[in-house]
């Protein structure tokens, strides 16, 4: 007994000294804006313990982005083996490790990361593989909607339309203050108000009133199958119901998609709210297409968008760090047009944190613009929040293209 006890007292405290270390890599990311960090030992090799962590950062628009923040955090603290899952309200995407072999170069201070083996860059490169259904139902075990910060987000909400000659720009300006709430793995209420500013486009008050308002529940089905169901009020005056389902492979180059939305019209005269019948039938399939090495997706959606118009819609995506630029064309019964749009980041970003709340401008800014004025041609809604857009960056081939 006397020959056990010195072993079961080290144990003991290498034990404690690892479990601190670990409550210091958790503070560390969350102070850096990571919510549900989730922290498990899963080996021990010559060189240490392996580490799984999943992270989920609402603040960063693009994934790969997220994962060296959270991996260079580590290494600082001394955890230099890590596997990271990425999580989308709580909800296991992949797992993604970053290879790390130092190998000498003409700086004796600089060190060339491997990806698969070869030398890409002088940044860190980021491979991805499927997590197993022991890592998803650790993950599981420990989500808890309490790691979540109450967090309020501000969106400018910005609608332009040219060529009138009596009055050559019209414009609907205002500014959305919203909160996204996660209820549950995967369920989430986005809850927001609506600050007019100015409008000269449409005969909307501007007054204060609610703006985007719904439930919206997100899943993966089974390995690369993701669903989205949201009800309530969404963007671009639109409410009712909203389905979206996606084969996204995360590492591969085609992804398809299908989405049926039942909605109606609402809109607020003065000091009411007025709703239309909820009787317009959105049915429309995607198929896209990633040049990886471009950075380029190509885009072909087909169906019935708003107002009954069939048609298709061609569009082409170019991926940069954080921004996203695309162009499109359609061609419907209700006519043909063409136009642009982007997604860029907002700043500045974090404007408040602290344990439990903050207070920041949005993580992305989608806008664009039609050529044609008149007519919903190849219309929908609610684009910023569709899977389709939100898991285009997740494509794990984008990783070390930037």
């Amino acid at each position: 007994m006397n020959k056990l006890l010195p072993g079961i007292i080290f144990l003991l405290f290498y034990t404690s000294v690892i479990a601190q270390d670990v409550t210091e890599l958790r503070a560390a990311l969350y102070a850096a804006g990571f919510e549900q960090v989730l922290i498990f030992p899963m080996r021990s090799t010559s060189e240490g313990s392996v580490y799984m962590t999943g992270v989920e950062h609402r603040g960063i628009n693009n994934p790969a982005e997220a994962v060296r923040l959270a991996n260079s955090i580590s290494q600082e603290l001394g955890f230099n083996q890590n596997k990271f899952v990425l999580l989308y309200k709580g909800q296991a995407l992949f797992e993604s490790t970053i290879e790390h072999q130092s190998i000498r170069t003409a700086n004796q201070n600089k060190f060339v990361l491997l990806y698969k083996g070869q030398s890409t860059s002088e940044h860190q490169s980021i491979r991805t593989a499927d997590f197993s259904d022991t890592d998803a139902m650790d993950l599981f075990r420990k989500f808890s909607v309490s790691k979540y910060r109450f967090n309020v987000v501000i969106d400018p909400d910005i609608q332009i339309r040219f060529g009138y000659f009596e009055n050559p720009i019209q414009s609907k300006i205002g500014v959305l203050i919203g909160s996204d709430i996660i209820l549950a793995r995967g369920l989430s209420l986005f809850a927001g108000l609506m600050i007019p500013i100015q409008n000269d486009l449409d005969s909307e008050s501007n007054q204060l009133k609610l703006g985007p308002t719904f439930f919206e529940y997100f899943t993966p089905l089974a390995k690369n199958h993701y669903t989205q169901l949201s009800v309530g009020l969404f963007h671009n005056n639109r409410y009712g119901l909203d389905f979206e389902y996606r084969f996204f492979p995360y590492d591969g180059r085609l992804s398809l998609g299908f989405r049926y939305a039942k909605t109606g019209l609402y809109y607020f005269p003065n000091k009411s709210i007025f709703f239309d019948p909820i009787t317009d039938d959105l049915i429309v399939g995607n198929i896209e297409f990633l040049l990886p090495k471009e950075r380029v997706s190509i885009s072909l959606d087909f169906g019935q968008f708003l107002e009954n118009d069939r048609g298709i819609r061609f569009s082409v995506f170019k991926q940069y760090k954080n921004i996203e630029v695309g162009f499109f064309s359609t061609a419907t019964v209700l006519g043909n047009t063409s136009g642009f749009n982007f997604t860029i980041p907002l700043v500045p970003g974090k404007l408040i944190r602290s344990k439990s709340i903050e207070l920041r401008t949005n993580d992305s800014f989608r806008w664009e613009y039609t050529y044609s004025n008149e007519g919903a041609i190849g219309r929908e809604f609610n684009a910023t929040r569709t899977i389709k857009n939100n898991l285009r960056r997740f494509n794990s081939n984008l990783f070390d293209k930037y």
